[in-house]
C-alpha cells in the first residue's frame, strides 16, 4: 500500500535499493510525486546513513538530469528529500558549488535551489562552528 512505500524502502536490501533509485528516473511512472515523495523519504533515511550515503554521489550527478527530464514539483522534492543527510559541510558545499557552475541559465529553478542549498549548508557551519568553539570553552 502507499502508506508502507517508505517503510519499504527503508528497510530494501541493496538489489531493491537500486531499483527503486532507477524508479525515480521512469518517466513513463503512473505514481503521483507525492508517493514518490514518501519513498524517498524512506530511502534517505538518517536511520539507515550507511545506506544513504552510497546514494549521495550518484545525487549529485543526476540534479541537473532530474530538472531537465522532470517536472519542478519532481525535481524540488528530489532535491530536498535525498539530499545529503551529514555534517561533511565542506564536501556537501563544494559538490553543490560543481552542480551550479555546471548548470545554465534554462535550469532556473535548480540554480535556485542550489544557491539556497549553498547558503543554508554555509550557515549550518557556521552555527556548528560557534556551538563547538563554545562547549570547547566550557570544559
Amino acid at each position: 500500500t502507499q502508506s508502507t512505500w517508505g517503510l519499504e524502502a527503508q528497510v530494501a536490501d541493496d538489489t531493491k535499493r537500486r531499483e527503486i533509485w532507477a524508479s525515480f528516473f521512469d518517466k513513463t511512472s503512473k505514481q503521483s510525486v507525492k508517493d514518490i515523495a514518501k519513498v524517498m523519504e524512506g530511502f534517505n533515511d538518517v536511520s539507515n546513513s550507511a545506506k544513504s550515503e552510497a546514494i549521495y554521489p550518484e545525487y549529485f550527478r543526476n540534479l541537473k538530469r532530474v530538472y531537465q527530464e522532470r517536472d519542478k514539483e519532481f525535481g524540488n522534492e528530489f532535491f530536498s528529500l535525498l539530499s545529503p543527510l551529514n555534517d561533511r559541510f565542506d564536501e556537501n558545499i563544494q559538490l553543490y558549488q560543481d552542480v551550479l557552475q555546471n548548470t545554465g541559465e534554462e535550469l532556473v529553478w535548480l540554480k535556485r535551489k542550489l544557491q539556497d542549498q549553498i547558503d543554508t549548508l554555509q550557515r549550518r557551519k557556521k552555527a556548528y562552528q560557534f556551538a563547538r568553539t563554545n562547549t570547547q570553552r566550557k570544559i
